[in-house]
């Protein structure tokens, strides 16, 4: 193997460890749905990579780097970015619903402006 060949498969595996010591750090960090596969899944891969001891090595030092503060926080702003828009899909599908139900009964609608007092222009 050439000289430069061997540095870029070295540089590759320094790559590969650095994002997966992010990826198992942000899946030790999260719970809920899915999360236990998630980590189970990746720590399959991290164990078939850690025959390589460069990989070992980087992976281990790129661990201990992460700012699991950091993480924790990004984590549960994804969490919440993904509760409101959730809640916005829930409300949506409410207001479709609704629509329906008054498409389907025109008289609710007389009485909804009746109540609200609505007038025709």
């Amino acid at each position: 193997m050439s000289k430069r060949i061997a540095e870029s498969r070295r540089r590759e595996i320094i790559r590969v460890a650095t994002r997966d010591a992010k990826a198992y750090v942000e899946a030790q960090l999260n719970y809920g749905e899915g999360a236990g596969n998630r980590r189970k899944i990746l720590q399959a891969q991290i164990d078939k990579r850690m025959e390589s001891p460069l990989y070992a090595k980087t992976f281990n030092e790129e661990v201990a780097k992460v700012d699991r503060d950091l993480v924790a926080r990004k984590i549960e702003n994804q969490k919440g970015f993904a509760k409101a828009v959730d809640g916005a899909r829930r409300t949506v599908r409410t207001a479709r619903r609704v629509e329906g139900f008054c498409r389907q009964n025109p008289w609710l609608i007389d009485l909804v402006k009746y109540i609200f007092g609505i007038k025709e222009t």
